[in-house]
């Protein structure tokens, strides 16, 4: 997590979000905080696509959409909390 001056956000609330369509769109969780450094890992999630949201105090809720599967290695995830 960054702010808008590219800084870490410490304590932003992720949220991430995934769906498996196989099974009637049946849908789970995971939420985290991030770190000092504006870092967080949450692992355990299936192959497909997941909503990772991040909002924090005195900033705009980001959000991003991630593919996932079982053959690539995962990207860092990289959200702007700007003002607001």
């Amino acid at each position: 997590m960054l702010d808008d001056e590219d800084k870490p956000v410490n304590g932003a609330k992720i949220d991430v979000l995934g769906e498996i369509e196989e099974l009637d769109s049946f849908r789970y969780r995971q939420l985290g905080t991030s770190s000092a450094d504006g870092t967080f890992a949450l692992s355990g999630f299936l192959s497909g696509t997941v909503r990772v949201r991040a909002c924090a105090e005195g900033r705009a809720c980001a959000e991003k959409s991630v593919e996932l599967s079982d053959d690539a290695g995962i990207e860092p995830v990289v959200l702007k909390l700007i003002p607001g």
